[in-house]
């Protein structure tokens, strides 16, 4: 199971760096057009970075996005008959890939927030996928595929539905940037979160030839010295801080700030161990 996960972090770090480009390129374009209000308002889009960050992830994974040997297949081939092909390690992962499509759909499109909707776009997109898959990519169209992502996306609607109240706003504090510091702390400990030996800022390091490590040598990781993903942790940690800080009477800025905190921490503590 572990090599899935794996081998996820190593596609998700293959959609971060287009994804990023795309992030930095619309936010300079609002800040030199004077629409820097909007981008306040908006959370600093960090929800819209993290869905597109998701979109090219999941389409990687699926063969949509960058596929290396699309051609039109009219052997189109398929199987209807529930669970007879998938093992169960593939259906919980099926599962897991379309969970955060239910979370961000709502949570960016306001009209996705209904029960209807959702469902609606439960059936049409995984039945989209698996379709494209077939006639593009001649790949087999499995409807435990369909069924798998169906819960998924229902089951992360549910969480979506779930979490406002265990993170009520009793006191009515504004939403703003504060807010943010959270989805920035999420974006660090995403990008710092080592799975042996790794994280998926090594993975994006890698992508694209940079060396992850100070004592790199022939573009071998050795593992010791000053880890760079790490400084950009701590630098999009400090962020998070500043902006929990400077907008601290925001929603979740205080937790937004503790959680930098005890990441900053962590972090500092793992460069220190990590130098020889």
């Amino acid at each position: 199971m572990m090599t899935y996960v794996i081998s996820g972090y190593a596609l998700v770090a293959k959609a971060l760096v287009p994804a990023t480009a795309a992030y930095i390129l619309f936010l300079a374009i609002l800040a030199v057009s004077g629409n820097r209000k909007m981008i306040s308002a908006h959370l600093l889009y960090l929800k819209e970075f993290i869905f597109l960050v998701y979109i090219l992830s999941a389409g990687i994974i699926t063969g949509l996005v960058f596929p290396e040997s699309w051609r039109f297949d009219p052997d189109f081939s398929f199987n209807l008959t529930p669970f007879t092909n998938e093992s169960l390690t593939m259906i919980f992962f099926n599962v897991l890939l379309f969970l955060p499509m239910g979370i961000l759909l709502p949570a960016i499109f306001r009209r996705m927030n209904s029960w209807r909707n959702i469902l609606t776009a439960a059936v049409l997109i995984p039945v989209g996928v698996e379709v494209t898959q077939m006639i593009f990519a001649g790949r087999l169209a499995d409807i435990d595929d369909v069924i798998a992502n169906f819960l998924g996306c229902m089951l992360g609607y549910v969480v979506y539905r779930i979490l406002p109240a265990l993170f009520c706003n009793r006191k009515k504090r504004p939403v703003g940037l504060g807010t943010a510091s959270v989805l920035v702390d999420f974006i660090a400990l995403c990008w710092g979160v080592t799975l042996r030996g790794w994280c998926l800022g090594d993975l994006v390091f890698r992508h694209l030839g940079l060396s992850a490590w100070s004592n790199n040598s022939d573009g071998v990781y050795a593992m010791s010295g000053v880890h760079y993903p790490e400084i950009v942790t701590l630098l999009l940690l400090g962020g998070a801080l500043l902006l929990a800080g400077r907008y601290n009477k925001d929603y979740l800025a205080a937790p937004g700030a503790v959680v930098a905190v005890a990441g900053g921490v962590y972090t500092i503590v793992s460069m220190l161990l990590s130098v020889h």
